[in-house]
């Protein structure tokens, strides 16, 4: 040991310097059985006690080989890492690392011998014997339940995109049994074994019970691949067709609200070559996706080659077993057609034993520099030599046009990389979507000779809590160029530099973020890795995130502070806040930091504890102020204790707490004039944590609002139930008090900003100029609901000069008694304006002669604020989800109605005959924000699927578009049961919809009466309707309900009840006398008259409209009402019999229309006897009816520009149906 230090000591005298650092010490080619973790430490010991310069070194010990490259392969999948601990003076910190490669087989080991392995390569034929007959888990090695033992202890790297996985051991073999404990010993804490016979009775054998697993689920299925005597493939002595009924059974045993099963894998460990996992022309996998698709089972992988499952490791190639270079592994997946495709990952990139073909997997790179700043023209240019023959720099300039600055000779080909190299803060101000478009500039430019396979954003935290600029990123490109849906988008979690020698480093805890769209799901999804390489000083091209210089400044004004403080650096005599405990000071030198100070009286441990509990807050994904570095304070000769932690701008207070204040939740005026988007994005996205989290309780819950609207959870007097290895008894009292003052919370921010668009009260906007004179559509869409509402005042301002006009007034007698009860800013970056700035508007309007309230509430924000606000405080969702109950032609028709009032933010999910869901393939559909389900159906429906089956939908939906997901802003608000009389029902629904929790958040409505859905998405209820609002009160933990009067009430003419008729149904033809036939009803004469009133579209290419309903049937009259609908001031509706009598039953008489005229004839189209008829004309009768009414129009004044045939029926042979049809061109 003496002479080890010795060598070390000589070593860092003769090298170091001022310019070198040791980061690493390892013990490298001593006896694995040597090399303990003992041995390790005392060496650490000795080095870091001999040698304090050496303190910032890790040292490590391994036991294996040394390859011919000079990369090392060793014998474990994990080695121990030792640290100086800085905070305990003489500590060693211990760690685990898993290793990059290893291998139970060493062809040059570092010992004296070599151990020999065995491995599973010849399959005997398959024996399906009883699992009582299997040999017993109890017969595994000591040697084994040693390694399971210790790896359950080590603190393993999570399994990525899934929260478990299930091992079936599909046969009675040693081998198999040994691969599948191999597998498990990877992530004990997230794997169940299963034994199965092949009639699929299982037992479970290692790990979680299947009906505790929550959560995405990955199965492998582990045995010998076989070919049978009529040349099928087997997997464990199963067909396709068998192997899918083992797994159907496996799910019936999972709970259907917490779990999914998404992939299947299939690891055979046979090397003949006609097994199913090791042949390409294999369908196996294939077959086996066709059978498991319907169950949610999204992919199927099969391993292609032959496969050595190592302790600690994922299935991997020894160097001796190798034997078809080129092939690793087969993934089936299902195509945005839903045709299952297969992708073969080849060995290019893939280290078998760390021995690389190719140094990059990408035949090019094409590097966007996308600044002039030093930092990134260095990291463009690393980048570039890193691979100089095959790699172009690039930048984009005016009216982004694209100029090539490095490699101009190179015309990039074959799988190409796009580096967006830029400065994190710089990339987000840019935005996603001008990103996106550069993408797709560099696509049309390169994209005839590329296959672009990965877009990386090359920049730091690109992906963080308050940043979400990757997953936006990848959203735009997906959209803007869906031909790059196969394309692999990263992102950063963290600091990050660009070495000079083109390597990526991260700071400690880094990680990347890998994101994919999946065609199956229809949106993006994504998985983390941590960093391969990191530091803990970055000194290369730092290519800085969102206030990442901000950071350095902070992190350089601290190191130059004192051990310990006083009133020259702390600003004692003007405290920004306190608390029991604490005061919070003002640095006098650094306006974005705060020192936080206990009180004389108490101890340091207190504050230990809240550095503890914010952490752990931190940990769990929830915002809280960044905290620096611990200091002392002397304060008039007293010793104190504190922190220095960020300082959050403009922060205005939130009370969250529980027990004492639970009914009487604390929001300041100011924290309401704060609150926007981003801040009820916050509260949801705690509401999540909490979910996720069900024994998480917090103490003293605090928050505050920044003025950018971000909210901070602080100042925690205690948190419990993070730590799931230490569970404390669960505090139910506390978590429902935490989660009912979130909930009112919330309430209490769309409350104020419902007064923004209260129909009642009066409003004045002013709206930055640039804003207002660059979007043509929000100018119209303001100046219409301004002229209709004549309540509101629009005023534009330019944010250089502060001169302010008037674009939109109100007529004088209205200005008369105007008092304005809001007043809102829109600005182009949505910052919240100062008191004394927001002090300028109220007095502008003042001179103009408009009344204020003393009370008037004010905002700003950015446009798109403005609209989500007002849309969600008045309880409307931006996306919609339509959920169709039935098949028939009515219900069909009221889900495209609800579909086409928002046909960008909505999707129709279906059922198929067995009663599963069915997505929509060719969609892509990625909430990020409030959503709504409406599910739609008659009673017969609602009644058919019942109240269990509705819950476990909805959460099948939400899980399928990851909504409620912490990474992902989406989440479920309201689920809303559209359909006639569905109280008693949506109550059932809504209880067992909060059996899921975390579910808990969202509304359920139903209706009390008839209900119908209107041609323009509306709903419609009859007279004295009610709609049901059911909710989750956190605070009692029970369900609550209330009946409010429907909005929209009259006439409901088709209720979504069992059995309603539509206008597919046809009877035959019945002329009658036009005056036997019903007139408008005195409700839709109220509605056409009230419509007129009303500034409307005018109608395209024509002045007037002649509707003309040739039969008496009702469905055929509210056809024709409904047409009228839309232009009543331009319409004409004309009752006629087929004789050509007729009446005016609304609009003009014929004599008195001018203009271009359209003729619109509604009637069922029928087909008797090879004849076509519409309303029971021929073509004849039909151009003879028009004619007549021709004949009575002024010919002076008026011609006929066209006539439409308007035939509502199914019959694919009716004449307004059928494309081989000869009727309308016998009419013309």
């Amino acid at each position: 040991m003496d002479e080890l230090v010795d060598k070390v000591k000589q070593i860092n005298d003769t090298y170091g310097n001022e310019n070198t650092y040791f980061e690493r010490i390892a013990l490298v080619g001593c006896d694995a059985t040597s090399v303990d973790p003992i041995l390790t430490k005392n060496f650490a010991k000795a080095v870091y006690g001999d040698i304090s310069t050496l303190r910032n070194a890790q040292i490590t010990g391994r036991g294996g080989e040394i390859n011919e490259d000079g990369t090392k392969t060793i014998t474990d999948g994990n080695k121990k890492v030792y640290s100086w601990d800085e905070t305990v003076q003489g500590n060693i910190k211990e760690r685990t690392e898993t290793v990059k490669s290893y291998s139970d087989y060493l062809k040059n080991p570092l010992n004296d011998s070599a151990a020999e392995t065995t491995h599973p390569i010849e399959a005997t034929p398959y024996q399906d014997a009883l699992l009582e007959n299997w040999k017993n888990w109890s017969d595994i090695s000591k040697e084994q339940l040693d390694k399971i033992a210790t790896e359950s202890q080590t603190a393993k790297s999570k399994l990525f995109y899934y929260d478990h996985q299930i091992i079936i051991q599909s046969e009675n073999d040693d081998n198999v049994k040994n691969t599948a404990l191999d597998m498990f010993a990877k992530y004990p804490g997230q794997t169940t074994i299963v034994q199965m016979q092949k009639d699929g009775t299982y037992q479970t054998t290692q790990g979680t019970e299947l009906r505790d697993i929550t959560g995405k689920i990955k199965v492998s299925v582990v045995g010998f691949g076989r070919k049978g005597e009529n040349g099928n493939h087997k997997l464990g002595g199963r067909s396709p067709d068998e192997l899918k009924a083992n797994i159907v059974g496996l799910n019936q045993g999972l709970n259907p609200r917490t779990t999914t099963i998404e992939h299947v894998d299939l690891v055979g460990c046979n090397t003949s070559s006609d097994n199913p996992t090791d042949n390409n022309d294999s369908n196996y996998g294939t077959k086996v996706l066709q059978k498991l698709w319907q169950i949610g089972v999204t992919t199927v992988g099969t391993e292609s080659t032959h496969t050595a499952v190592d302790v600690g490791a994922s299935n991997t190639e020894e160097g001796s077993w190798r034997r078809k270079d080129g092939i690793a592994k087969t993934v089936y997946s299902v195509n945005a057609r839903g045709n299952i495709v297969s992708k073969v990952y080849s060995d290019e990139g893939v280290s078998h034993n760390t021995q690389t073909p190719n140094e990059t997997r990408y035949k090019s790179n094409i590097i966007v520099q996308n600044s002039s700043d030093k930092d990134v023209v260095g990291a463009a240019n690393a980048l570039f030599e890193k691979h100089p023959d095959n790699s172009i720099i690039v930048k984009f300039g005016q009216n982004n046009r694209l100029v090539t600055l490095k490699g101009e000779a190179y015309i990039p080909t074959g799988d190409t990389r796009i580096n967006l190299v830029g400065h994190g803060k710089n990339l987000t101000q840019e935005g996603a979507q001008a990103l996106a478009d550069k993408v797709k500039i560099l696509h049309q430019s390169y994209g005839d000779n590329t296959n672009i396979k990965r877009i990386a954003l090359v920049g730091c935290n690109t992906d963080s809590i308050n940043n979400a600029l990757a997953w936006d990123f990848a959203r735009a490109v997906y959209s803007n160029t869906p031909m790059l849906k196969n394309a692999e988008i990263t992102g950063r979690r963290g600091d990050f530099q660009v070495n000079t020698d083109g390597t990526k480093t991260m700071a400690k805890n880094g990680k990347k973020i890998i994101l994919q769209w999946n065609h199956y799901l229809g949106r993006v999804v994504g998985e983390t890795e941590n960093a391969r390489r990191v530091a803990k000083v970055l000194d290369g091209f730092k290519l800085g995130g969102p206030d990442a210089e901000e950071l350095s400044e902070n992190n350089k004004y601290i190191e130059g502070l004192p051990k310990t403080l006083t009133d020259q650096e702390v600003d004692v005599k003007n405290p920004i806040g306190s608390g029991t405990f604490k005061f919070a000071y003002s640095l006098k030198g650094n306006p974005n930091l705060a020192f936080i100070a206990l009180r004389p009286e108490f101890k340091i441990s207190e504050l230990t504890g809240e550095i503890e509990f914010l952490k752990a807050l931190d940990d769990l994904g929830i915002k809280t102020p960044k905290i620096y570095k611990q200091f002392s304070f002397v304060d008039d000769k007293t010793l104190r204790h504190g922190f220095i932690v960020e300082r959050v701008k403009g922060a205005a207070h939130l009370l969250l707490v529980g027990k004492h204040a639970m009914r009487s939740t604390f929001v300041s005026d100011r924290a309401l004039r704060m609150c926007n988007q981003r801040s009820l994005k916050d509260i949801r996205h705690l509401l999540k944590v909490f979910m996720n989290n069900p024994r998480l309780t917090v103490t003293d819950f605090q928050g505050m609002i920044g003025d950018d609207g971000q909210m901070y959870i602080m100042d925690p007097a205690d948190v419990n139930g993070y730590d799931k290895n230490n569970p404390l008894p669960l505090d139910r009292n506390e978590r429902a008090s935490n989660l009912h003052n979130l909930q009112r919370t919330e309430a209490n921010f769309l409350s104020y900003h419902k007064n923004f668009s209260n129909k009642f009260q009066e409003h004045i906007v002013y709206i930055d100029k640039e804003v207002w004179e660059a979007n043509t559509a929000l100018k119209e869409k303001m100046l219409k609901d301004s002229q209709e509402s004549q309540n509101q005042i629009i005023v534009t301002y330019d944010a250089l000069t502060g001169e302010k006009t008037v674009v939109h007034s109100l007529k004088p007698e209205y200005l008369e008694d105007f008092n304005a009860a809001t007043i809102e800013v829109i600005t182009k970056d949505g910052n919240i304006l100062s008191e004394d700035a927001s002090k300028s508007y109220t007095t502008f309007a003042k001179e103009q002669g408009w009344g204020v309230t003393d009370n008037a509430k004010f905002r700003s924000n950015t446009f798109e604020d403005h609209e989500f606000l007002n849309l969600r405080s008045n309880n409307k969702h931006k996306y919609n989800i339509i959920l169709q109950l039935g098949n028939d032609e009515a219900t069909k028709t009221d889900a495209q109605n609800l579909f086409a009032k928002h046909p960008k933010e909505s999707v129709i999910v279906t059922r198929n005959a067995e009663g599963a869901l069915v997505f929509p393939k060719d969609v892509a559909f990625t909430p990020d924000n409030s959503m709504r389900l409406n599910i739609v159906g008659c009673q017969d429906d609602f009644k058919q699927v019942g109240a269990k089956k509705l819950a476990d939908y909805t959460n099948e939906i939400t899980k399928h578009y990851d909504v409620n997901s912490l990474d992902n802003d989406a989440y479920l608000s309201r689920a809303a049961l559209i359909g006639s009389d569905s109280k008693d029902l949506s109550k059932e629904y809504a209880e067992r919809l909060y059996e899921i929790s975390y579910l808990r958040g969202v509304e359920v409505t139903g209706r009390e009466g008839n209900i119908q859905i209107n041609k323009d998405g509306s709903k419609t209820m009859e007279r004295n309707g009610k709609k049901i609002i059911h909710n989750w009160d956190f605070l009692t933990e029970k369900l609550i309900w209330e009946a409010k009067k429907a909005k929209n009430t009259g006439e409901v003419r088709k209720p979504l009840s069992a059995g309603a008729q539509h206008l597919a149904e046809t009877t035959p033809h019945q002329d009658t006398l036009v005056q036997n036939w019903n007139t408008l009803s005195q409700e839709q004469i109220d509605k056409l008259a009230a419509e007129s009133q009303k500034t409307k579209l005018s109608l395209a290419n024509h002045n007037h409209q002649v509707l003309i309903q040739t039969e008496s049937a009702d469905n055929v009259q509210d056809s024709t009402f409904e047409l009228a609908f839309k232009h009543p001031t331009q319409t004409t509706i004309v009752h006629m019999q087929k004789d050509g009598t007729y009446r005016i039953v609304h609009g003009p008489d014929l004599e008195n229309i001018t203009g271009k005229v359209k003729m619109v004839v509604v009637g069922y189209g029928r087909e008797k006897n090879g004849v076509q008829t519409l309303g029971g004309r021929n073509e004849s009768e039909l151009s003879d009816n028009i004619l007549t009414l021709k004949r009575d129009l002024n010919p002076a004044n008026t011609t006929i520009g066209r006539t439409s045939l308007v035939g509502c029926n199914l019959e694919s042979n009716n004449p307004t149906n059928n494309p081989d049809s000869q009727y309308g061109k016998q009419v013309i």
